[in-house]
Parts: C-alpha cells; structure tokens; sequence
C-alpha cells in the first residue's frame, strides 16, 4: 500500500511541476513580472521553491521526515519530494516541491488544489495590475 501511495505522491508532484511551467508560460509575463512572481511563490509556499538555474538539474525523487511544528506531541511527518527543472519564459528554472506522505495535513502543507488556486490567484492578480496601470 505504502508503494502506491508513493507512487500517487510522486506522479503528483510531476503533474504539479507541469502545471506551474504551462500556467506560468500561458501568462505572457515579462521578465520582471516573472520574477517578481517567483518571489512571491517562493515567500508564500511552504514547502515548494522556484529557482533561476544555469542548467537542468537531474530529476529526483526523494522522501524526507521532519517534526510537525503545529503537533503538541511529537509527530514525524513524511514528504515525497520532487526536484526537477521547468522552463518559463525559455529560461530554465529548478522546482523542488514536498507533498506529505502521512495522514495529517494541518502542517502548512499546499496540494494539488492549493497550486491551482494560487495561479488563479496570480491571473487576477496580473488583470489588476494592468487595469490599474490604465
């Protein structure tokens, strides 16, 4: 069962780092707007990271363990992780996500609606931005 849920886990997090390159790609973004929005995913996301890269990282799949800040006891939270590179505006940038592999997710954690939802977020985001500049 453990072998499946892992697997879920890290066909997720491909979907995701797909996601997050096409939905930035379809914006249309300068540069600067590109940066200044991978700034902000960057500061609001927990446990997921947007970094300028040189060149391609090598794809890997990891788990790793740490302490749920939030539990009053001691609780060990599993992470399924992907590090990967996605290209934004022809540039290669390093994606390195965590998805939770156990069974709470009150740790601040983001999921696949939660991604969907910020790049909504940023669409309305971009639209205000421009109406404003008018």
């Amino acid at each position: 069962m453990d072998w499946i849920w892992l697997k879920e886990l890290d066909e997720n997090n491909e979907l995701i780092a797909e996601r997050i390159e096409n939905e930035f790609n379809e914006q249309n973004i300068s540069d600067e707007r590109l940066a200044e929005s991978i700034r902000f995913w960057n500061e609001i996301q927990p446990v997921s990271t947007i970094i300028a890269s040189q060149q391609s990282v090598q794809d890997s799949v990891y788990t790793i363990t740490r302490q749920n800040p939030y539990a009053k006891r001691e609780i060990i939270d599993r992470f399924r992780g992907l590090k990967t590179t996605i290209k934004i505006n022809k540039k290669k940038l390093s994606f390195n996500d965590r998805n939770q592999c156990g069974r709470d997710r009150r740790n601040g954690c983001l999921h696949r609606h939660d991604y969907i939802g910020f790049l909504s977020y940023l669409d309305f985001r971009f639209l205000d931005i421009e109406q404003k500049a008018f």
